[in-house]
C-alpha cells in the first residue's frame, strides 16, 4: 500500500460522521433555548429568550432527521429540548377560550405608525375597515397628525402626546373619555397615555405604552425600568385595566414573566395564537413584541393582527369585554 492510500485512509477514519456534524450544529440551538432563562443576568441572554418558537422548530427537524437515521439517543437529546421550548409556546395556541354568547364587545386596534412609513392611505383604511371602538396609535408624529386628521374625525374624545419625535403617543376614542392623562415612566422622557371610559355601566382603565427598543445593554435597561414603572402604575389602578402597547419584549422574557406576575394581567393571545408582530418584513425571525393585556375582569373576544400597513409592526386588533 503507497503513501498515498494510507494517508486517505486516515483521513476517512477521522472525517466527522454526518450525525456527528449534525449533531454539532444543532448544539448552539440547544445552549440558546437554557441561556433564554437567564436574562435577567445577561441583557445578551435576554435577546436568547425572544426566539422559542423558531428554536422550537429548528430542533424539531434535528429529531426527524435523527430518528429517520436511527440515532436514537441524538432524537431523544434534541427532542427535549424542543419540548421545554413547547411548554413555553403552547399556552398561546391551547389554552381554552372563554365562550361567549354576547358577541358584543369594545373593539381596540393597536397601530406601530412608523415614522418612516408613508403608506397613509392604509392606516386610515384599516381605521376605517377595523370598526374600532379605540385606537391606540404609536410614533404619531406631526405628519401622521395630518396624514390621519379626517380618518380620525369620527373619534371625538382623545388625548395626543404633545411630543413631536419619534415617541409620541395618541387615544382616540369613539367612547367618552374620563380622567385622560399622559404620563413618563420612571425618569423616561417618552409618553405613556392612560383614560377610564364606562361601556354597559361598567367602568375600564386604559393605557398605552410604547416602550424603549432594547437594541442596546443602556437601552434595554431603560426598557426594564420603564416595565417595573408601568407596574407600579397598574397596581394602584382600580380594574378592570387594559393595556396595549410595542413593549417592545417578547412573551418569553424573564422581564415580561415579572412584570405579569406583579401586575396581575394575562396576555390577550392565551388560546388564540402566538401572533408574531415584528419585523413584518422577515418572516422567519418575526416575535411577539406588541401585546395586549387585561386584567382577570376582562374577557378576549378575539385577538387579530392587521395587515401589512407600510409599517415595521403588524397592527393587532382585540376585542374585549
Amino acid at each position: 500500500m503507497g503513501l498515498s492510500n494510507i494517508f486517505q485512509q486516515k483521513i476517512k477514519i477521522h472525517r466527522p460522521k454526518f450525525w456527528q456534524v449534525l449533531f454539532v450544529i444543532s448544539l448552539p440551538i440547544s445552549i440558546l433555548t437554557i441561556t433564554g432563562f437567564f436574562g435577567q443576568i445577561s441583557w445578551v441572554f435576554e435577546i436568547t429568550s425572544h426566539f422559542r418558537v423558531q428554536y422550537f422548530f429548528i430542533l424539531i427537524i434535528f429529531t426527524i432527521f435523527f430518528f429517520l437515521g436511527k440515532q436514537k439517543k441524538l432524537a431523544f437529546y434534541s427532542v427535549v429540548f424542543a419540548l421545554i421550548n413547547l411548554i413555553l409556546i403552547w399556552p398561546y395556541w391551547f389554552t381554552s377560550k372563554t365562550p361567549y354568547i354576547d358577541k358584543l364587545g369594545i373593539k381596540a386596534l393597536l397601530i406601530n405608525l412608523d415614522i418612516t412609513n408613508f403608506s397613509h392611505e392604509k392606516v386610515s383604511s384599516l381605521i376605517v375597515q377595523s370598526h374600532s371602538d379605540i385606537i391606540i396609535l404609536e410614533e404619531f408624529d406631526k405628519k401622521w397628525k395630518s396624514k390621519l386628521g379626517k380618518t380620525l374625525e369620527k373619534f371625538p374624545y382623545s388625548v395626543v402626546s404633545p411630543w413631536n419625535n419619534g415617541w409620541a403617543i395618541g387615544l382616540f376614542s369613539r367612547l367618552p373619555l374620563n380622567k385622560a392623562k399622559l404620563g413618563r415612566l420612571g425618569k423616561s422622557p417618552i409618553p405613556y397615555v392612560m383614560a377610564e371610559f364606562e361601556w354597559q355601566e361598567k367602568s375600564y382603565t386604559l393605557l398605552g405604552a410604547h416602550l424603549q427598543d432594547p437594541m442596546t445593554e443602556v437601552r434595554a435597561d431603560v426598557r426594564n425600568r420603564q416595565l417595573s414603572s408601568l407596574a407600579d402604575i397598574i397596581k394602584d389602578l382600580k380594574k378592570p385595566i387594559i393595556l396595549l402597547g410595542d413593549l417592545n419584549i417578547s412573551l418569553w422574557s424573564p422581564y415580561f414573566q415579572l412584570f405579569i406576575k406583579k401586575t396581575d394581567l394575562k396576555e390577550a393571545r392565551l388560546g388564540w395564537g402566538l401572533y408574531p408582530t415584528w419585523p413584518t418584513n422577515f418572516f422567519p425571525l418575526q416575535i411577539p413584541i406588541d401585546h395586549g393585556l387585561v386584567s382577570k375582569g376582562v374577557g378576549v373576544h378575539s385577538f387579530s393582527l392587521g395587515p401589512d400597513i407600510g409599517s415595521d409592526h403588524f397592527p393587532i386588533i382585540i376585542q374585549f369585554s
